[in-house]
């Protein structure tokens, strides 16, 4: 949210402090109240924002208050009031004169010696009643999507439109729903059917029915009872021992003492802190050193990586939103000083495989900015793994809420392993196979039916951005590489985008609405490339083979788009198969369409209700 003291407190720092954004140096460009032009614009018009604002010189109405005319905030101008500069036209020539006469303004396009004038003398020359009162503030840029900066409006003369929603729901608000509306299965039931009762049966009170007696409608209060099956849990194999049929019941099951079956690699990490420390100095010793341990029980070499430098402060390169660019020279500022200290050292080189970034506690904060910008980085610039851990569990040596050692704990760096084990390249557990435990044992009898047949597990999403974003919608496909399921590739694609409207030329209209496209037009592309590293991998042994079975999981598909999609989607994969392998090959292909949110709620008949501590206790129904 954009708070007030950042509009109340906006004004201009020493001239000569620039702006990263701009490259233009100058007395006018400057930082506006101590943080970054653009960082202030990113809170105006952040995610699907489209701010409203009106201006004290365009009021009408009894006694001024209504506005005559509003503005969508495109962002803050980069210079000050009186240093932004525009073309006016003189109104002496003769294009200005016939201009006039034909009864228009003159413009500075027809001029044919147009002078420059900054905003705030024109606004003080054309409306005295409005003086302005600082020009070291800039201006806000209100003028079309394509060149904001065509209509500039002093800040001092705005006002915001009142009754403007919120479009984007914070993580902080959705985890309280969350936490508000998450009830155990037992006590959601009476509930649904006290409101089937009171508002839908025959037996209800007509002076409260008369919305569903309106359209004849009555729903009888039981509910619908049908048949489950609880399905069994596989033993897993862990690096030295097997763990037998897991307790789904309470959603964990204890890791003590046992190894992962691969560790990922990891010759050296860095530590960098994005929030001040509340309490003392940076100092992630006690949770590095407990994390090293727990890690040599696990298995991994993270046990025997080296701490490559001091650990980094981002705090200040986070309150000016410019974390990205700071990591990149920060790394490699990093990397050279390792490289120099390991040949004073006369030792190997350790590249830095693994970010450890020790966040805020502020969940909505985090969401916002410093998460989003920090997986960006590690994905799309460096691509160094990155781990976030909250500071009062890796900085603060208890939590004085539960009486226990957060910075020591071993169950949270447990935890933590499971998921730095896998980004490292590492596996952490398998399925048991019924080759190794016998047919009548459990497995993933689909993953093993003969001895040189191979199955290929598939995953494709599409994400659309927000309503009324200009980013274009992505689509990812995922694919087993190997028959336990731990070797995965992964595809990302743009989608197009259909216009909505064109011009008479037949381009499209700038600014129109476009289409976001669910049917993903790469997929034949996609999967071709996914079966030829299925061949060149071989994990099964299989000689090079394509795999004999492709079960394909597709998410995101509304109801009415089911049959489009799965027709036209199963159609490339069928053609990416018959120009990888030949039109010979016929693999077998289990195409599910997965849905998540689903209207129906369900809860065990006849079992007495379970309050207990495990994480799978059902709570959701």
């Amino acid at each position: 949210k954009l708070r007030v003291r950042d509009v109340r407190d906006l004004r201009l720092d020493r001239p000569g402090t620039v702006a990263s954004d701009y490259s233009v140096v100058g007395g006018e460009h400057a930082k506006v109240g101590g943080a970054l032009v653009s960082a202030l614009t990113r809170k105006l018009t952040e995610g699907t924002r489209r701010l409203r604002v009106m201006s004290r010189h365009k009021m009408g109405g009894p006694r001024n208050k209504t506005p005559t005319m509003t503005y969508t905030v495109r962002g803050l101008d980069a210079v000050r009031a009186d240093q932004a500069f525009f073309a006016e036209a003189c109104g002496r020539c003769a294009p200005c004169d016939a201009t006039r006469a034909a009864g228009a303004r003159p413009s500075s396009e027809q001029c044919e010696s147009p002078h420059r004038i900054s905003v705030f003398d024109w606004f003080g020359r054309e409306f005295r009643s409005f003086p302005l009162r600082r020009p070291d503030l800039p201006c806000l840029c209100c003028g079309p999507q394509t060149n904001p900066r065509k209509l500039l409006l002093p800040l001092e003369l705005a006002s915001i439109l009142p009754g403007q929603p919120q479009q984007e729901v914070g993580p902080d608000l959705v985890a309280e729903m969350i936490t508000q509306t998450c009830i155990w299965p037992h006590e959601r039931m009476p509930l649904i059917k006290s409101v089937v009762r009171d508002e839908y049966s025959e037996r209800a009170d007509p002076a409260k029915t008369t919305t569903s007696r309106a359209f004849s409608m009555s729903v009888t209060p039981e509910l619908v009872t049908t048949t489950g099956r609880v399905l069994e849990p596989c033993s897993m194999l862990y690096g030295n021992q097997r763990v037998e049929g897991c307790d789904i019941r309470n959603g964990a099951w204890n890791l003590r003492s046992t190894a992962f079956q691969r560790g990922g690699k990891c010759s050296g990490f860095a530590i960098v802190h994005c929030e001040p420390p509340h309490y003392g100095s940076f100092q992630a010793g006690v949770f590095i050193e407990t994390l090293k341990r727990v890690a040599r029980e696990r298995n991994m070499p993270l046990a025997d990586a080296r701490l490559i430098g001091k650990e980094i402060d981002a705090c200040e390169a986070v309150r000016q939103y410019d974390l990205e660019p700071f990591l990149t020279g920060a790394v490699k500022e990093l990397q050279a000083e390792e490289e120099r200290n390991a040949q004073r050292e006369r030792r190997p080189k350790c590249n830095i495989d693994l970010i450890i970034a020790v966040i805020g506690d502020n969940a909505g904060q985090n969401g916002r900015y410093v998460y989003p910008a920090l997986k960006r980085w590690s994905h799309t610039v460096s691509g160094i793994p990155s781990q976030c851990v909250q500071q009062k569990k890796a900085m603060y040596k208890s939590d004085h809420r539960r009486d226990k050692m957060m910075a020591s704990d071993p169950q949270y760096a447990a935890g933590l392993l499971l998921k730095i084990n896998l980004k490292l390249g590492g596996a952490n557990a398998f399925a048991e196979t019924p080759t190794q435990i016998g047919r009548q044992g459990r497995g993933i009898e689909l993953m093993h039916d003969g001895p040189n047949e191979g199955t290929m597990v598939c995953g494709l999403d599409v994400h659309h951005p927000a309503a009324g974003s200009s980013k274009p919608s992505y689509a990812a496909i995922v694919a087993s590489l190997d028959p336990r399921c731990v070797r995965f590739k992964t595809i990302i694609t743009e989608q197009g985008q259909i216009p909505s409207e064109r011009t008479s030329s037949g381009r499209p209209t700038p600014g129109a609405v476009v289409q976001r496209q669910e049917i993903v037009g790469s997929l034949e592309e996609s999967m071709k490339s996914l079966l030829r590293d299925f061949v060149s991998a071989d994990c099964w042994r299989t000689g090079g083979r394509p795999p004999k079975r492709i079960i394909f999981f597709r998410d995101g598909v509304a109801h009415n788009q089911f049959e489009e999609v799965t027709r036209q989607e199963i159609a490339q994969i069928r053609r990416a198969a018959d120009a990888i392998c030949g039109e010979a090959y016929k693999p077998q292909l289990i195409f599910i369409v997965t849905q998540m949110r689903t209207k129906a709620r369900f809860a065990i008949k006849d079992v007495a209700p379970s309050k207990g501590g495990g994480k799978g206790g059902g709570k959701g129904g």
